[in-house]
């Protein structure tokens, strides 16, 4: 019974749900798009950003630019979010990633602009994957193996899938290579991925043994079965099942983006928020652990599930929809918490000397007892990161630093480890839906609302966007009007966060 009402919870949401998200979105734009708007208050103003992940510190930054105070709240004692980094107890103390550790420079205009203002480098990186089904073989990139040999025929079947689908989404958006480019008309919104992947007879051991393990990475769940089609031509062209992965890095760690951002900023870390109420447009009262403070407005760049534990006298609306996101952590613990190590016992001996050399991840795919899929996901950042390579080329012999999720070995050499805990919203039917409805709670009683589950997808440029939206709606400037990519991708984000 328990799984029957499940499902018709979910079935009343796809066929009910979403179209009244639907037909409220395009009401509301058009009331946007035909009201006549008050100009904005260039006064300076005092705000309140709650959550320094990369939209909290890009609002704050955005609005500091355009010379307004700002209180960035940020209950841990880190700045960051989900973009963790660890400093290595060794000698000079390298500070590496632990999440967030590259991006796709075709796609992340804002992000690369951001990086030329603050002057950061960033250098291109090859991260291949390395998979090893216990009963099937092994799949790499680079690699002929008799398993990518056998699964040859699904090879060509996923890129002739992924051109359909590209050819789809051209004919509602053109031929613009953004992950901004939607449209509300477009069927692949509604279609999983893994719908098409049967209609293209693409095997269920090429799902299991390619497709989840390499973007499980991305996603950071195993559950990939309700994946909008849509995004296909978008993780194929970041991270191609065909050829080597091509993206970008920093020269050295994502620690100082935020410290440069938020530079000049009143940063509060280890301040947890306890109260937020909101008088007006102009009056708001936010209370931490120590004192209340009056603001002009507030800017929640939190995961959604922590805001009605702080808005005093949220709207049934407010409460409805923030409570309604899900997390990819709700449903898959795969990735909740990964352990900072250096076992290299983790990796098969045989394959070791390519892994830490080579190889950018390297996952275990296997079955359970009930038959399920388990994968033990070993990221591998010693084998490409820049400042390591550096560190080697300088003959420093440092250890192996990796990170694995979801491990029924013993691992020693333990570091720390990591929670994911409402680190990725689900890249769902469901979640598209109520990101679409979430215009109509922006901007009520001076509350804005940034981070990846106001957005259609996860990424860093996609969050760090949305904290510039939400902080131009406020009175901020867009600071990267001599780009066109950037500016294009800024006015596509604003225009499906409803503003």
């Amino acid at each position: 019974w328990a799984e029957k009402i499940m499902w018709l919870s979910k079935a009343f949401f796809h066929l009910i749900f979403f179209p009244i998200a639907l037909v409220l979105a395009v009401f509301q734009y058009l009331i946007r798009r035909y009201k006549r708007v008050p100009g904005k208050s260039h006064k300076k103003q005092r705000i309140a950003v709650v959550g320094a992940g990369i939209a909290g510190c890009g609002a704050a930054w955005s609005l500091k630019q355009s010379g307004h105070d700002v209180v960035l709240y940020e209950e841990r004692e880190d700045l960051g979010g989900n973009a963790k980094t660890h400093q290595w107890k060794l000698p000079g103390k390298p500070i590496t990633g632990l999440s967030v550790l590259a991006w796709p420079k075709d796609y992340f205009h804002n992000y690369g602009n951001l990086l030329k203002s603050l002057n950061i480098g960033s250098e291109p990186v090859n991260l291949r994957f390395f998979t090893n089904s216990v009963n099937s073989g092994i799949v790499a990139h680079g690699v002929e193996t008799p398993l990518r040999k056998a699964l040859e025929s699904d090879f060509e079947k996923w890129d002739r899938l992924v051109d359909f689908i590209k050819k789809v989404n051209w004919t509602f958006t053109g031929s613009l290579q953004s992950m901004y480019a939607m449209s509300y008309l477009n069927p692949l919104n509604v279609i999983p991925l893994r719908w098409l992947v049967r209609l293209f007879r693409i095997s269920d051991q090429f799902w299991d043994t390619v497709i989840i393990p390499v973007y499980s990475s991305t996603f950071l769940t195993i559950k990939l079965a309700t994946v909008p089609a849509i995004i296909a031509p978008i993780i194929d062209s970041i991270i191609p099942l065909n050829s080597d992965p091509k993206l970008w890095t920093w020269a050295n760690n994502s620690s100082e983006v935020f410290q440069k951002m938020t530079k000049g900023v009143d940063v509060r870390t280890a301040t947890p928020v306890k109260w937020v109420r909101r008088i007006s447009d102009g009056e708001v009262y936010v209370t931490d652990t120590k004192k209340t403070e009056k603001f002009d407005k507030v800017i929640f760049a939190c995961p959604s599930s922590a805001v009605p534990k702080i808005l005093a006298s949220p709207s049934y609306l407010e409460k409805m929809l923030l409570s309604l996101i899900t997390y990819t952590d709700d449903t898959d613990d795969s990735f909740l918490e990964g352990t900072v190590h250096s076992d290299l016992s983790v990796l098969p001996e045989k394959y070791r000397g390519d892994l830490t050399t080579k190889f950018a991840n390297y996952i275990e795919v296997s079955r359970t007892a009930t038959g399920d899929l388990h994968l033990e996901n070993t990221f591998l950042l010693s084998s490409w990161i820049p400042l390591i390579q550096r560190r080697k080329a300088e003959g420093k012999e440092d250890p192996p630093m990796f990170i694995t999720y979801n491990s029924k070995k013993q691992i020693n050499h333990q570091v720390k480890t990591i929670d994911n805990r409402r680190a990725h919203p689900d890249l769902s039917l469901r979640n598209l839906g109520i990101s679409f409805l979430l215009r109509l709670i922006q901007g009520v009683k001076g509350s804005y609302f940034c981070a990846s589950y106001t957005t259609p997808g996860n990424g860093h440029d996609l969050s760090l966007l949305s904290g510039f939206v939400v902080a131009h709606e406020v009175s901020g400037e867009y600071p990267f009007t001599s780009d066109p990519l950037a500016v294009a991708d800024f006015h596509r984000l604003r225009s499906l966060m409803g503003f």
